[in-house]
């Protein structure tokens, strides 16, 4: 499998179904990619926008097709990406947060916490696409529930912001989204992330 991703990935469900079933993968050294790429263990990186190290990346799996293990691979991914083991991980971060003393200040700045530098705005869990990638569609979130262009104007200034879904496109009022999120960039580095464009 190659991922030859430009964008600030987060964390591609293809290179996860990939390396659950076994197939080792080659993807850019870019955003969430090198977090699931281990090289030579489940795949390969190579810089982002270099075709030829791409190439040599390729042409070296081709060659070498006994480098990777393909069953350990598919045994390490299902358990270490399993929905118990991400629960563990979730629930451990959220009771660190707990445990913090932050003080009065709402950013946590006073009490050492760390400021955050990136974050992805989940924008809506409707999606009009009945894909098997995922089932969110089955569950919509209600619109009067949803994130606001309001709650938005309340982040702290980021380095990175990823405005995401179901599908963002859904919302009627994405252009505000976009407009509020760019205004609390340090620098612009924004990506929006969806399927498909309304008709």
């Amino acid at each position: 499998m190659v991922i030859p991703s430009k964008c600030y990935e987060n964390n591609p469900m293809t290179i996860l179904e990939s390396i659950c079933l076994g197939t080792p993968v080659i993807g850019s050294d870019l955003g969430g990619i090198p977090e699931l790429i281990r090289p030579g263990v489940n795949g390969l990186l190579f810089e982002p926008g270099n075709v030829k190290d791409l190439q040599d990346k390729i042409s070296y799996i081709i060659n070498n097709p006994h480098i990777f293990n393909y069953s350990v691979i598919a045994s390490e991914a299902r358990i270490r990406y399993s929905s118990g083991v991400h629960y563990e991980q979730l629930l451990g971060i959220y009771n660190g947060l707990l445990k913090m003393k932050l003080s009065k200040d709402p950013m946590g700045k006073k009490a050492g916490a760390p400021m955050p530098t990136d974050a992805s705005i989940i924008t809506t869990y409707r999606c009009q696409m009945r894909c098997k990638m995922c089932n969110i569609w089955k569950y919509p979130s209600n619109q009067r529930m949803e994130i606001t262009p309001a709650d938005l104007e309340k982040l702290p200034f980021l380095k990175f912001i990823n405005v995401t879904g179901g599908e963002p496109f859904q919302r009627r009022d994405l252009e505000d989204i976009i407009s509020v999120c760019s205004q609390r960039l340090r620098e612009w580095l924004f990506q929006l992330q969806a399927g498909t464009i309304l008709r």
